[in-house]
């Protein structure tokens, strides 16, 4: 698994606090939360690029969702785009799927 760019919407922190309680609003943001499927991935690696610019998705919470990842896991940073993807992950990319089809 390749994320880029993203990180977890803090849902489990919105039901317990009451903010988010309408069960269809809590199945929808759980069906795109991505820490709703980080328990999935292993043995499988979970592989995170993100941008230290980042101005949608601050660094921090991704790094965030990371550190609840388990193992095999790795993150990889590039410095150039704002969100989302940019050319400087290209490389970055090409060495994680040479290594996912080993």
């Amino acid at each position: 698994m390749i994320a880029i760019s993203t990180c977890g919407y803090g849902i489990d922190a919105a039901i317990a606090s009451g903010r988010l309680n309408d069960p269809e609003e809590i199945r929808f943001y759980q069906s795109i939360d991505p820490e709703t499927y980080l328990d999935k991935i292993p043995p499988r690696k979970f592989v995170m690029i993100h941008s230290l610019n980042d101005t949608v998705i601050h660094y921090e919470n991704a790094l965030r969702t990371y550190a609840k990842a388990d193992k095999p896991k790795e993150l990889h940073t590039v410095g150039t785009a704002t969100h989302g993807y940019c050319k400087e992950m290209d490389a970055l990319i090409k060495t994680e799927l040479e290594k996912m089809l080993r």
